[in-house]
C-alpha cells in the first residue's frame, strides 16, 4: 500500500522546520514502512511517499501521522492524502538526508 500526503505550511520557515523534523524522526516514526521519502515541493510546501507492506501496517502509519499533524496544526494551511495499490518498487538501499 502507497500513501501520499501533500501539505501546505503558513511560511517557508515552517517548511523547513517539518521537512527537517520528519527527515530526523521519521525512521522511527514510520519504522513500519518499507519506504519513507520527504520532499520540499514549493518554498511553502512538502510532501511525503510512504509505502507500506500491507493495510494494516498503513492504519497504523495514518494513526501516528494524524499525531503528528495536530502537534503541527498550527503550522498547517492544508493537506491532501492519497491512498494506493503499489505498482513496484526500486530501491538501492539509499539513505539520504540533507538535515544531518
Amino acid at each position: 500500500m502507497g500513501r501520499v500526503v501533500m501539505i501546505d505550511f503558513i511560511d517557508e520557515n515552517e517548511t523547513e522546520k517539518m521537512l527537517r523534523f520528519l527527515s530526523q524522526n521519521g525512521k522511527k516514526l514510520f519504522g513500519s514502512a518499507v519506504s519513507f521519502n520527504v520532499l520540499k515541493t514549493t518554498p511553502s510546501s512538502g510532501m511525503s511517499l510512504t509505502i507500506y507492506p500491507d493495510e494494516k501496517t498503513a492504519e497504523i502509519g495514518a494513526d501516528d501521522r494524524d499525531k503528528v499533524f495536530k502537534e503541527w496544526s498550527a503550522s498547517i494551511v492544508h493537506t491532501t492524502i492519497l491512498e494506493a495499490e503499489v505498482s513496484s518498487v526500486v530501491s538501492n538501499n539509499l539513505e539520504y538526508s540533507k538535515y544531518q
